[in-house]
């Protein structure tokens, strides 16, 4: 070979060498992956971490990232315990009298706006946004179990005829396995924002225990697998998407026993306006926005029609798209839960639904792994209502409850007073508040002082 030749070939040797050493050592790219599956080092080259190393600039995803799905799941943390029964007090008062119904409706969503009104103190620190964290059940973390699993119902398959399963399929397969199922007569976040831009009567399927407890209180019907399907596919149709949701607050709404809540789980059909999850999610801090995730599915950019316009930072519920210093607009993978809400915003149809990781075999595991809880998701412990059967009107008001106790602490304390020479309670405080005042000024300066010589 002559001489030149040699040069040049061990030139262009060298080039090679050079440019995959350089591939090889940019963060976040997994050059090792990438060229055992056959991709040229020009798009290794092209490739940037902040797209999450598997995705092209184009939008193209090379391979699915099981390290991606593996850093989701929480080996460390306990398994979900139902709480004890007990004396049963708990149970008698989420069963009969917080449980919602259709005479109770209205006060339910009023609730719920409230909890809405209060979202933003999740992403908050200090007493009184604990104080909310922990009557919403999301503090303390480690034992507190909501979890949801966004499961898009219209997501992008970028080579035709391919056969895969999708997020959808997950939701089919959990119809087929349930043996009970019910469908809610109307959404409740729609309902309380008076959603005029979807149907409310699109509302979630209650499975096994969840299903009979909504129908028993009037809320839902029960369907068979055939028009649960069918009503999935009404939703997808509508636009909305799915979401597998355990929600450890709606004991106390829909009205579930202690030892029963390992057999909850409700599949919602939400939209970007009113989802009260999602709404929470996106005021929240990471911990909490943690607890909701996506099924193998997230949102890719194609940085091509990419205009940096910035709509889909603001739409995001997790807030994890980024309008970089060089304009350049990237999504964290790691975090995306593959809702679709930037894609709805997009002028220039820059984003898509893709797989880039793989998924999990069924609804149960992504709880199990992801949400630490072993649901029952097959079977009915709750005895299923007759077809004809029909709600009536047997819950305890709440405030008539509170009124009777007021009434019945007035009596015992006019009871006391009269004891005491007095014609009433009232009479006896407005005769002897000053000495009343002053004991209990005594009461405290003496509790001060034995705390302070502890």
């Amino acid at each position: 070979m002559h001489k030149g030749e040699e040069m040049l070939n061990q030139a262009q040797e060298n080039a090679t060498e050079t440019q995959a050493t350089s591939v090889r050592v940019k963060p976040g790219i997994d050059y090792e992956k990438l060229k055992s599956i056959g991709v040229p080092d020009e798009v290794i080259a092209s490739l940037d971490p902040r797209d999450g190393g598997n995705i092209t600039p184009q939008g193209e995803v090379l391979f699915l990232d099981e390290g991606r799905l593996h850093r989701r799941e929480l080996p460390d943390k306990p398994l979900h315990e139902n709480h004890p029964r007990g004396l049963g007090i708990k149970d008698f008062i989420m069963t009969k009298v917080l449980a919602t119904t259709p005479k109770t409706w209205d006060r339910t969503l009023k609730v719920f706006m409230m909890i809405v009104s209060g979202a933003k103190l999740t992403g908050k620190e200090g007493i009184i946004p604990e104080l909310y964290k922990r009557a919403t059940q999301f503090s303390p973390d480690e034992k507190m179990y909501t979890h949801g699993t966004v499961l898009p119902l219209n997501v992008d398959m970028v080579e035709e005829g391919k056969t895969a399963v999708l997020p959808i399929d997950l939701i089919m397969d959990a119809i087929d396995g349930a043996e009970y199922i019910a469908q809610m007569n109307r959404c409740i976040c729609r309902s309380a924002h008076d959603c005029s831009e979807y149907e409310k009567t699109l509302g979630c399927l209650f499975f096994n225990m969840a299903g009979v407890t909504a129908v028993k209180n009037g809320l839902a019907k029960p369907v068979t697998k055939e028009e649960a399907k069918q009503h999935v596919y009404d939703a997808r149709d509508a636009g909305l998407i799915g979401q597998a949701l355990y929600v450890e607050l709606e004991q106390m709404v829909w009205g579930f026993e202690n030892q029963k809540m390992d057999e909850f789980m409700e599949i919602c059909f939400c939209c970007p306006c009113c989802c009260v999850a999602l709404d929470v999610c996106k005021n929240a801090n990471r911990t909490i926005k943690n607890r909701f995730s996506g099924a193998g599915f997230t949102a890719v950019i194609d940085h091509e029609k990419c205009t940096g316009c910035g709509n889909c930072a603001k739409k995001c519920p997790q807030e994890i798209i980024t309008v970089n210093s060089d304009g350049k607009v990237t999504i964290d993978q790691d975090h995306c839960i593959g809702c679709g809400y930037c894609k709805s915003v997009c002028p220039n149809d820059a984003i898509t639904l893709q797989q880039t990781m793989p998924l999990r075999e069924s609804i149960h595991e992504y709880f199990l792994e992801e949400g630490r809880i072993d649901m029952v998701m097959d079977k009915c412990t709750m005895e299923i209502p007759p077809a004809d059967y029909e709600w009536k009107d047997t819950q305890m008001d709440p405030m008539a409850i509170m009124q009777a106790a007021g009434q019945k602490t007035v009596a015992l304390a006019d009871e006391a007073a009269r004891n005491l020479g007095c014609t009433s309670a009232k009479a006896f405080f407005k005769y002897n508040k000053k000495y009343m005042a002053g004991a209990i000024g005594v009461g405290a300066l003496a509790w001060l002082l034995l705390k302070h010589k502890k």
